[in-house]
């Protein structure tokens, strides 16, 4: 799969302007973006978040960045309402108060409602003597009507401040599935040597697969319909099978679920918020793995990502997952295993693999 693109719906982050600011009168703990983050988002992100009271929302230990240029990030935010991201232990958002003939006022925005700023004063003395002179918010410039007190800046007309926001996300893409030493050792047992060299047509190893942000169960019709091209081709020869695999960023965006909800098995979707349980691969209909790179590096699993690419593509084989819970082995590789060292078939898959019979009609 592709890079994240830096622009239109599928990028992997959001800008806009902020509209207000309020916090506990020392620092700015929410800041009100003009983009709806449930709504306003294409597609539209149900993740439970602050305004329903429910969850942290998708920008959870994410980061925004406020101002003109290269701004001032704040990251390791508590998370998002519908209109509003917080940290409670403060957002950065610098402040100068400048005028001809008196020294610069330097300080944070601790609040703002229309044309008012409230300001946290670290070095100078506002006054009535900057009426007039210049608010620059985090680089963005306003002309001052009148002081109030020591902290409140009133401005002729509210500036436009810009905001970039992004939530924890950080895998990158394009990558190529690893078949390395593990794999080998794993199907080896199965008498299977995995080859990752597209099925002996180096076309089929395409880094250029459209970027999709979120893949849900509902896409994977799309995102394999090359398999059945592949699987189908004059190069699925009785020597060998064509397993198809795919790089994926993550699943889908909603808490969509996969398996059994219950104490433990939280609804599924990209982990973001945290309480949604992550999806690391899926095996589609037989006709393909997929894997997400994004929750193998968010819960550091990646020195599982042999494992995993092991036990999605014997499912192409007909292999079931087993011994998921109860007596699971710790080292089961479709089963509990999967992201253990160590982890190897049991008889039954073996068994199964050793036995498969490779027509290229079937």
């Amino acid at each position: 799969m592709a890079a994240p693109p830096t622009a239109g719906a599928e990028k992997n982050f959001v800008d806009g302007n902020l509209t207000g600011v309020s916090g506990n009168g020392t620092v700015a703990q929410q800041v009100v973006l003009s983009v709806n983050l449930r709504t306003g988002l294409a597609p539209q992100d149900n993740s439970a978040n602050l305004t329903a009271g429910a969850d942290n929302g998708r920008f959870e230990n994410g980061w925004i960045c406020i101002g003109a240029g290269s701004g001032t990030p704040t990251s390791g935010l508590l998370g998002n309402g519908d209109d509003f991201v917080r940290k409670d232990e403060g957002i950065d958002i610098p402040a100068l108060v400048s005028k001809a003939g008196q020294p610069d006022v330097a300080g944070k925005v601790i609040a703002w409602s229309g044309t008012a700023f409230t300001l946290n004063v670290s070095s100078g003395t506002l006054s009535a003597s900057y009426n007039g002179g210049t608010l620059s918010v985090a680089g963005v410039s306003a002309t001052i009507t009148t002081v109030g007190g020591t902290s409140i800046v009133n401005v002729a007309t509210a500036p436009v401040i810009p905001f970039v926001l992004h939530d924890d996300d950080g895998a990158i893409l394009p990558r190529l599935p690893l078949v390395g030493a593990e794999a080998q050792q794993i199907f080896g047992s199965a008498f299977v040597r995995p080859l990752a060299d597209g099925a002996g047509n180096p076309a089929y190893n395409s880094l250029n697969v459209p970027f999709a942000r979120n893949t849900p169960i509902a896409s994977l019709a799309a995102v394999f319909a090359s398999a059945n091209a592949i699987q189908s081709s004059a190069n699925r020869l009785q020597r060998f099978w064509c397993g198809y695999t795919i790089y994926a960023f993550q699943f889908s965006a909603t808490p969509e679920q996969v398996g059994p909800i219950g104490p433990g098995n939280p609804p599924r979707g990209d982990s973001d918020p945290n309480a949604e349980a992550m999806i690391p691969g899926l095996n589609y209909s037989g006709k393909g793995a997929i894997f997400y790179i994004e929750p193998l590096r968010e819960y550091n699993v990646f020195s599982s990502e042999e494992r995993l690419l092991v036990h999605e593509v014997a499912h192409q084989f007909g292999v079931a997952d087993s011994y998921i819970s109860g007596d699971s082995p710790a080292d089961c590789i479709m089963g509990a295993g999967m992201y253990s060292a160590g982890a190897k078939f049991y008889p039954e898959a073996i068994n199964i693999i050793r036995s498969k019979i490779n027509s290229p009609n079937k």
